[in-house]
Order: C-alpha cells, then sequence, then structure tokens
C-alpha cells in the first residue's frame, strides 16, 4: 500500500476513524469517473456495446466478492444500498415469513442499531420474544454463555464489534446454532474490511456488510445468504429488473436470484467503483491488512496507557479499535481538542446505545485503525494528548476553544483551525499567580474560578487576546452558582420580582431575594441577598414536578421539553402519575419538539400504567397532534398487546 494512493492523508490529516468510514484510494474515484464519462449506460438492459461492458464490470464485481468470500456461488451475492439495508431486507425478507408469535431472537447489548432495531419492530409486529447474550467481563461473547431455548429461532451478532472491536467466535457459535435447528445472521460490517471471512468455514446463513468501510463508495452494500435460503426471500422492493413478465389480471413472475431481490437500477458506479477496490485489497493481502491493524492496536494501547488520565476499555479485544476516554473530559469536548490537531477520531456511543450500561459509561472516543495508518500517526496522538497535559477542563467561549492546563495555563484555539493562541503566543500574558480550580458555566459566559474561590470572567477580544477579569462582588449571581458547592444550576433570574430559583445538587428548588444592580455594559448583576427560604417542598422527587408546573414555559421550547424528558426518564412511577398528568395539563407550549416529548411520556405512561393513562386521556387537554402522536407511539410499541392497538387506533382525533 501507498500512503500515495489516498489524496486525503495530503492534508495532513491522522484519520482514526475508519470504523465510521474508510479513506478512499484514487483507483476508486478513477473508476467511478471513467464510468460516467466513457460508458455511461444502465446494467442488465442494453443490447449495444457499451452496456454490455457495464454488464461485464457490474458482474465482475459480484464474482470478486463471491471470491472475496469463498462462497458457493456469485448468485449468493445480493448488493443493495448498504449494509442497514442489507439486514433489513434478511430480517424483513426472510424471517418474517419464516417466524411466528413466542420465537426467540438472540442478539447482544453491544450490537450496532442497524442489527437491533429492525429485530424490534419485527419483535412487536410478530410478538417475538428477544433476549440478550451475557458477555463477560472483556465484553466478548463465549459460546458457553449462549443459552438456547426451545423457541430459539435466530443467532443474529456482529462478528466484530464496531465499539470495542472484539473478534467472535463466530464459527462455534455456528456450530452450536445449527446443532439445535437455529439460523445465523452476522453482521459483517467491521469484521470483512480487516480479516478472512469465509463463509463455507464459517457455516453461516447470512451476511450483511458495506462497501465504504472498505475503501469504496458509500451507498453500497452486500448480502450474503445461502442459496437455499435467498430463494425463500419474499422480496422487499418490487419493481423493474426483478421481473420476469407480469400481466394485467395480477399474474407475475419474478426472475431468479440475485437478481429478484435487485429491483430497480442499481447503483451501477459505486458496484463497478467497489470491484477495483476489491482487487486493490487483493493486492495487498486481507490478511497483511488484518496483521497490520492488529500491530498498531497492541502499539497504541501500550502507548497509551502511558497516559495517566486515560482509561482504555477494550485493551484485551482484538480487532484494530481502541476506546478510550480521558478522564474529567466529556468525549466529543476530547474529539474536538484532537481535531485541532488533525486528529479525526469518534466520539459518542457508536449507535451502540445499549453496551454503555455492560461498560458504565455513556460516550467514548474511539480510534479505528486501517491499512493507512502507522505507529508514527499514533506516536503523534500520544504527544498531542501526552505533552500538553490536560487537567480536563475543555469549554467552547464564542469561537474559541479554552483548554486549561495542570500549571494554570491555557491554550485558546481558533475554531477556524488557522492558529493556537496561548499565554506564550500572540496572547496577552495572564496573571501567572492565579492558580485556577475550574471553569464554570452560568448561562452562556465561562468564568474562572481560583484555587481561593474568586472568580474571574474570561475576556477575549477581536484579536483573540485573552485577559480575566475579577468579580467585584461575592454576591454576584453568578458567583454564588459558582462557588456553592451544592447549587447545581440557576434555573430562572426575574430581574423584574428580584427573585433567582436555585436547583441545588439534591434535587430541591429554592428562592433567592435579591436587590439587583446593573453595570454599565449589562453583563452583571449584582445583588445582596435579602433572605432565603425554601420556595418548594423539599419531597422525594426534587420538585421536578412542581418547578415544571410553576414556571411559565410558554416561549421556552427547550426547557419544557427538557423537563418533560427528565419526568420520561426518572418519574414514571405509579406515585406520580397523577401528578404528571397535571403537569401535561399545565403545559401550553405548542413547540413541535415540546409536543413529541409529551407523546414520549403519555405513550410510557401508558405502556405501564394502561388504566390510569386510559382515564387520563378521555379527559385530557392534549392538543390533536400531541393525543394522536402519543396514540401512534403506543402502539407502536411492542409490550403493548395487539387488542390494545386496536382500541388506541379507535381512539384517533379526526
Amino acid at each position: 500500500m501507498n500512503r500515495e494512493d489516498f489524496l486525503m492523508l495530503n492534508q495532513n490529516i491522522v484519520y482514526f476513524d475508519s470504523g465510521a468510514t474508510t479513506l478512499k484510494p484514487k483507483i476508486l474515484s478513477e473508476a467511478i469517473s471513467d464510468y460516467y464519462n466513457n460508458y455511461s449506460a444502465n446494467a442488465h438492459r442494453g443490447d449495444y456495446d457499451i452496456s454490455l461492458r457495464v454488464d461485464r464490470e457490474f458482474e465482475n464485481t459480484r464474482r470478486l466478492v463471491k471470491e472475496l468470500l469463498n462462497a458457493k456461488d456469485a448468485k449468493e451475492i445480493v448488493f443493495t444500498s448498504g449494509a442497514t439495508d442489507s439486514l433489513n431486507k434478511i430480517i424483513n425478507g426472510f424471517f418474517k415469513h419464516k417466524l411466528k408469535k413466542g420465537d426467540e431472537i438472540l442478539l447482544t447489548k453491544s450490537e450496532h442499531a442497524s442489527n437491533i432495531l429492525p429485530w424490534f419492530e419485527l419483535a412487536e409486529e410478530l410478538g417475538l420474544i428477544i433476549r440478550y447474550i451475557d458477555l463477560d467481563e472483556n465484553y466478548e461473547v463465549k459460546p458457553e454463555n449462549i443459552k438456547i431455548m426451545p423457541n430459539t429461532k435466530v443467532i443474529s451478532l456482529a462478528h466484530v464489534t464496531n465499539v470495542v472491536g472484539d473478534i467472535r467466535p463466530i464459527k462455534e457459535i455456528t456450530k452450536l446454532a445449527h446443532e439445535n435447528g437455529i439460523y445465523v445472521l452476522i453482521d459483517g460490517a467491521q469484521s470483512v474490511p480487516h480479516m478472512k471471512v469465509d463463509v463455507k468455514d464459517l457455516g453461516i446463513d447470512f451476511l450483511a456488510f458495506s462497501a465504504h468501510k472498505m475503501l469504496g463508495p458509500t451507498g453500497l452494500g452486500i448480502i450474503y445468504g445461502k442459496e437455499e435460503y435467498l430463494k425463500q426471500f419474499k422480496p422487499t422492493v418490487v419493481g423493474g429488473g426483478m421481473n420476469a413478465s407480469f400481466s394485467y389480471d395480477g399474474t407475475r413472475v419474478y426472475n431468479e436470484i440475485p437478481y429478484l431481490l435487485e429491483a430497480g437500477t442499481p447503483n451501477i458506479a459505486s458496484v463497478i467503483g467497489f470491484g477495483k477496490v476489491i482487487e486493490y485489497i487483493n493486492n495487498i493481502g486481507i490478511e497483511n491488512i488484518h496483521k497490520h491493524e492488529e500491530e498498531l492496536k497492541k502499539y497504541a494501547v501500550k502507548r497509551l496507557k502511558e497516559i495517566p488520565n486515560i482509561k482504555i476499555y477494550n485493551e484485551n479485544t482484538e480487532g484494530g479499535i481502541v476506546a478510550f476516554n480521558y478522564e474529567g473530559i466529556f468525549a466529543q469536548d476530547l474529539a474536538i481538542y484532537l481535531n485541532k490537531y488533525n486528529i479525526c477520531v469518534r466520539a459518542g456511543n457508536h449507535c451502540a446505545k445499549m453496551l454503555k450500561d455492560e461498560i458504565g459509561v455513556k460516550n467514548t472516543c474511539r480510534a479505528s485503525f486501517y491499512l493507512y495508518n502507522t505507529k508514527e500517526e499514533i506516536d503523534y496522538l500520544v504527544k498531542v494528548l501526552k505533552n500538553e497535559n490536560i487537567k480536563g477542563v475543555i469549554r467552547t467561549y464564542n469561537e474559541t476553544l479554552i483548554i486549561l492546563l495542570d500549571d494554570s495555563s491555557y491554550l485558546s484555539l481558533s475554531l477556524d483551525n488557522e492558529k493556537i493562541y496561548s499565554n506564550n503566543q500572540n496572547c496577552n500574558k495572564i496573571d501567572t499567580k492565579i492558580k485556577v480550580k475550574d471553569i464554570k458555566k452560568y448561562k452562556e459566559n465561562y468564568y474562572i474560578v481560583s484555587d481561593d474561590n474568586k472568580i474571574y470572567y474570561i475576556i477575549i477580544n477581536d484579536n483573540y487576546e485573552v485577559a480575566f477579569e475579577e468579580m467585584q462582588t461575592e454576591y454576584d449571581l453568578s458567583s454564588y452558582i459558582l462557588l456553592k458547592d451544592d447549587v447545581q444550576s440557576i434555573v430562572e433570574l426575574d430581574t423584574a420580582s428580584n427573585i433567582g430559583i436555585v436547583l441545588k445538587n439534591d434535587g430541591s428548588l429554592y428562592k433567592q431575594e435579591y436587590n439587583a444592580n446593573y453595570n454599565s455594559d449589562a453583563s452583571k448583576v449584582i445583588f445582596s441577598i435579602k433572605k432565603e427560604e425554601i420556595f418548594l417542598p423539599n419531597d422525594e422527587y426534587g420538585n421536578i414536578l412542581n418547578a415544571v408546573l410553576y414556571y411559565d414555559y410558554d416561549k421556552k421550547e427547550y426547557e419544557i421539553r427538557f423537563a418533560v424528558v427528565m419526568l420520561l426518564d426518572h418519574y414514571v412511577k405509579e406515585e406520580y402519575v397523577n401528578e404528571i398528568f397535571k403537569v401535561i395539563d399545565n403545559i401550553k407550549n405548542e413547540e413541535y419538539y415540546v409536543e413529541m416529548g409529551i407523546a414520549w411520556l403519555v405513550a410510557e405512561l401508558y405502556i405501564k400504567f394502561p388504566k390510569q393513562t386510559m382515564k387520563y386521556l378521555k379527559n385530557c387537554n392534549l392538543n390533536k397532534f400531541t393525543y394522536n402522536k402519543a396514540l401512534q407511539k403506543a402502539r407502536e410499541s411492542y409490550r403493548v398487546s395487539k387488542e390494545e392497538k386496536e382500541i388506541l387506533n379507535k381512539m384517533k382525533k379526526k
């Protein structure tokens, strides 16, 4: 492999996000350009030379995929729009017609959304049971942890997971499954691009993967299916190309596989381009790619462990993925920081939204490697994380990223990525006597908190020169929120009535009366506290219900949505049901995100407390949109019976 084959690397980026999508070699764009410029005809449609050339190139890619996977026949290869589309087509085109109520599907909590959500939908429609295989301490699947039940019909797993990169023992799992008459569906999105996948040797029934994760184009996916099973598919899309004939009376004859499952004009350019990419990969050798990634993974773990604040979640897994966090730094903030050094990593839950329950953290940074990555790039990543000695406070202020360092200095980085400023580079020299304890936010402003609890405004002028201005009074409302450890936030500040509402960490809500004075530029409110009293009772659910009832949220869409979601997440309990109904009826805001939040809340209340909620729905003050949307979301739940769904459907307002 020649790094010069990848033009994006000329931008001096360090690309560690191949788990999301890979960089593309020049050969791909050249092949696609050649098609569009020189023989842009349709496939399987013409009797003229350029059309026949399209057919040859198109079917050659199918042959190359067949050989890549060691499939029995090229007809076992079906082109789709992506791995997600492939999984949906398999689940809805085959399993939808094979499974019945009470049948069980085995998944894991580390699956990508594309291998979970289609099963959720089908389970709700057919009354299927979904059960999760226990993961071990490394978040891996062991065959001995797979408990087969008499009603278990399908095992659907990723070959390699996209967060921790564990390689599942698919051959052993498939043997166990087939001994018990169970189908095996494999999500190969993270395996086929990185290692040899031999479908005959594995024995699997179905495999789904995408082209864009292995140097290929976006918008192209692949299904491998055993011929006998593909022939039993009911097409999920019908139309041109997949039929042999049809008549006015409804009689129709469909084509043989794979064309049966490829209705319409296919993504011709991408298929042809992908063929050239497979040849490119074959020349390198998929085994060599796998070996290279293994070496990079081991090296990255070794180097990252040199940094005390780095936590690695998958040290012992085999795939070319490192999931990590920097202690005290939100994952997305760290990704933004690394971007300033042209390092690209993924941050978030990576579409594996249930895995957080297993690893105990909602978001991680993920460095995923491919054939174009080097140990030198890993060294650079470690240098950026290690040598800057980040304390762990990263905040965005206007157009500048403020990074606080252990030595109480800072970096201020312009978001246009053109220049980096710090206290020793083109910036006003800060008062180094200030020992910084933290950076806090009040409303849209950020403040420095010193070790002696003094508060400093961060001031940045048009030239990105940075200075700190000390607040002049300890009674500044902002200083109150910053200095009081038990205060979580200022919920509301009403300057007309001189009342500030303070939300404390224990969930209690307090009223503060103050005398307000404004400085000349109105940048801060200086007040003196006259009295402090408990504004609402400090009950067990932290006044959130009462807080929602108290405030006028008519013009504050996202505030009221936040409150509703808080109720949805934490207070859908029997003792609070009637109070929640009062809250809902008191909300007069008709913004979209408010209405959707209320709909989710009502639907969840119905699922858990159908009698109370049905009584409420008959006499509620919900507008038609929110009311109908709540009914819809309840009907869409697999936890609601078919009979209940029919009743809810009849309750819809016209």
